[in-house]
């Protein structure tokens, strides 16, 4: 049966989510959506879950900068002694940290990690995780194909909010106001208003509705999802509690749920609209209205709230004995249902004077656990007969036994806690700086760029299908090509990318860019090395040190770090950085310019503009997809002084936008050869940085 994973935002919401059906809840830490729990509220909140037969989930929501590792490897050390069933990890280096600290902790793989794929999942199993969060993307089949062929837990989102980009590829609020949403920070830019100039109403363009696959609970099922999970757009316990009954009514009962039950989700969701559009593929339905006010209906939340707040629903099911015979102390005994026993005696009875106990007595007494977390399955009695108790004293046990069978159900396994892993030993940057260009199209591969001898050339693996001949200027410079694969790649991809990449490799080019760990598999098998870009999101040394491991050549600073941070990181392997070019934002399985034009025309230029002025270029990406670009151009290239001396490998000019004729103008002002100078010009986050 699936397990209903629920979220739980305050201890109310604890109650709220347990009583109600939950098989299991997850508090976050860190970011702004982070949990209201203090630590004795945490551990209080495990307890209460413990006695339930409910998991917890702590989750850590968050990428981490290296100063923050430890703080996050002592929080799980205390879910541990609280007795959490797991820790929900979004970042690769407190991953690896975690299997060192608390190596009997089972970890799951949060969905900013970005495992899209067969080859990302499997990826994630051998990293240590037993369950991975799979991203709203995905569609039934592709679901149903990874359950298949891994031994990995899936985990979908059933009830959640949505965001136009991938989750983990999104700097959209990062970029605009220092917000970063891979730090659990959006501010929700998606949801304002934007135009692209098309045809169409396209005032909302970025704006999606949210899921709800209340309808597909079974197909979910029947594909080989281990758990669903409702996101944390249920804000006030009441909402929680109101959600997870349907929805643990409907997994339990095997049904679709009624009409009420849908008219209840509407009315607590007046002001959103709901899509099934990445599960069954009609992306057409998903794109939403302008945002609707609307309030909670305040009646109907308040029946949800009498509901759980003073009653004990949720029951763990026990055996119940007891032993009474002359001459002995009565000894009275409960087993649940996880073979937790606990045993306690009394007094000895004595001969009866008047009316003897009977069995029939003992058995309905120990039937009586309402108001606690157990309910009695079975009720053995050993009786002698004329036999007379003390008054109460069979009561009083009955009240103790219940409240030890709690306590020890409450217990924590404690589990082992290792030592604090080093941090991965630096191997010190080059004597010169690597330069490296990337284009986007075979236009841009000029001989004048050519001619300045680029140490590596970054090339969508398309292109150098199409256009090999082009390269031939750089690489009879000694430029080293290297094959620039797709940001996601779905598995029906994955056979046409793979024979592309044995196509790439038999014409000489040996390297690959990815932004994925299940993307290294892939080119492995066509014999390629594997360099990482940004949108790996590595953020600390540890996260480096799991590249390093993987036997990637070299990886891509994250844009969110400062130009300190990336000082401050141990680099066990070659760092590159991004000093030029205008930046993804978001990346998208949308495509903006046929929704906007009512035809497909991702080749042609196309660009969304906010109501300040800021025109943000839209490119298409492989599968037609778009990938949304910075309104600005990072700039970096005066600044050479502080980078160059913060242990960087490489650093790449990235180019987009640019005519052929600009980008030589560019590298040449980058490389210090011209005075030239583009224009709308960013220092980007390198040093402002992000929350």
């Amino acid at each position: 049966m699936l397990e209903l994973l629920s979220p739980a935002l305050s201890p109310e919401a604890v109650i709220a989510a347990v009583q109600s059906g939950a098989d299991a809840i997850y508090i976050r830490f860190g970011g702004a959506s982070s949990a209201d729990f203090t630590e004795e509220d945490f551990f209080k909140a495990v307890r209460y879950c413990r006695i339930r037969a409910c998991k917890v989930y702590a989750e850590m929501g968050t990428l981490l900068w290296d100063g923050e590792i430890q703080a996050a490897a002592d929080l799980a050390v205390r879910a541990e002694e609280a007795g959490v069933s797991a820790m929900v990890v979004h970042d690769l280096g407190l991953a690896s940290v975690l299997r060192a600290v608390v190596p009997g902790m089972a970890l799951h793989a949060g969905e900013r990690l970005g495992f899209h794929s067969l080859p990302g999942v499997e990826a994630a199993a051998q990293m240590g995780f037993s369950r991975v969060r799979l991203p709203l993307e995905m569609s039934l089949r592709e679901i149903a194909f990874i359950a298949a062929h891994t031994a990995a837990e899936l985990e979908v989102a059933v009830l959640s909010g949505t965001c136009l980009s991938r989750t983990g590829a999104c700097l959209f609020s990062a970029w605009q106001d220092g917000h970063s949403a891979n730090r659990g920070d959006c501010l929700k830019l998606c949801r304002e208003r934007y135009n692209m100039g098309g045809r169409m109403d396209d005032n909302y363009p970025l704006l999606l509705k949210d899921v709800c696959l209340i309808n597909r609970l079974r197909e979910l099922e029947a594909a080989g999802v281990a758990c669903v999970r409702l996101g944390e757009c249920a804000k006030k316990p009441e909402v929680t509690a109101l959600l997870t009954g349907i929805y643990s009514r409907c997994i339990r009962e095997e049904r679709r749920p009624s009409p009420g039950e849908l008219e209840q989700i509407t009315t607590v969701f007046s002001h959103r609209e709901f899509t099934e559009g990445y599960l069954t593929g009609d992306r057409e339905d998903m794109f939403g209205a302008a945002p609707k006010t609307g309030g909670e209906a305040r009646r109907l939340l308040a029946e949800v709230r009498r509901g759980y707040e003073n009653s004990e629903v949720r029951r763990v099911p026990a055996a119940f004995y007891a032993v009474v015979s002359g001459g002995r102390d009565i000894r009275i005994a409960a087993e649940d249902c996880d073979g937790n026993r606990v045993v306690l005696s009394g007094e000895k009875p004595v001969a009866a004077k008047g009316r003897a106990v009977v069995k029939k007595d003992i058995e309905a007494l120990l039937y009586k656990t309402g108001g606690t977390p157990f309910s009695c399955s079975r009720a053995e009695v050993m009786l002698d007969e004329g036999l007379e108790l003390p008054p109460g004293m069979l009561e009083e046990l009955h009240r103790g036994l219940l409240k030890a069978l709690a306590e020890k159900r409450s217990a924590p396994h404690a589990g082992e806690v290792g030592p604090f892993p080093a941090i991965p030993e630096g191997k010190g940057g080059p004597d010169r700086l690597k330069t490296i260009f990337q284009v986007v199209n075979a236009d841009q591969l000029i001989p004048e760029l050519a001619e300045l001898s680029p140490d590596y050339l970054y090339v969508p693996l398309e292109i150098l299908l199409s256009d090999f001949v082009r390269l031939a200027p750089f690489t009879d410079a000694g430029t080293v090509p290297v094959a620039v694969l797709p940001k996601v790649i779905a598995d029906p991809e994955t056979p046409k990318i793979a024979e592309m990449l044995e196509r790439v490799r038999g014409i000489g080019v040996k390297e690959a860019l990815v932004n994925d760990l299940g993307h290294i598999a892939i080119a492995r098998r066509a014999g390629m090395a594997v360099r990482g870009d940004a949108g790996m999101n590595l953020t600390n040394s540890y996260a480096l040190g799991v590249a390093q491991k993987a036997g990637m050549l070299s990886v891509t600073a994250s844009a969110e770090l400062r130009i300190g941070q990336i000082m401050e990181l141990c680099k066990p392997i070659d760092l590159e950085m991004i000093v030029y070019g205008r930046l993804p934002l978001m990346v998208t399985e949308h495509c903006l310019v046929k929704k906007s034009m009512g035809r497909c025309a991702c080749l042609s230029p196309a660009s969304l503009s906010n109501n300040k002025g800021a025109v943000f270029p839209i490119l298409r990406e492989s599968g037609c997809r778009n990938v949304i670009l910075s309104s600005a151009k990072l700039y970096l290239a005066d600044r050479r002084e502080d980078y160059a001396s913060i242990g960087l490998w490489g650093q790449r000019l990235s180019f987009t936008t640019e005519s052929p004729r600009e980008c030589a103008e560019v590298a040449k002002s980058c490389l210090g050869l011209s005075e030239y100078r583009p224009n709308g010009l960013t220092r980007g986050l390198q040093y402002r940085g992000v929350e």
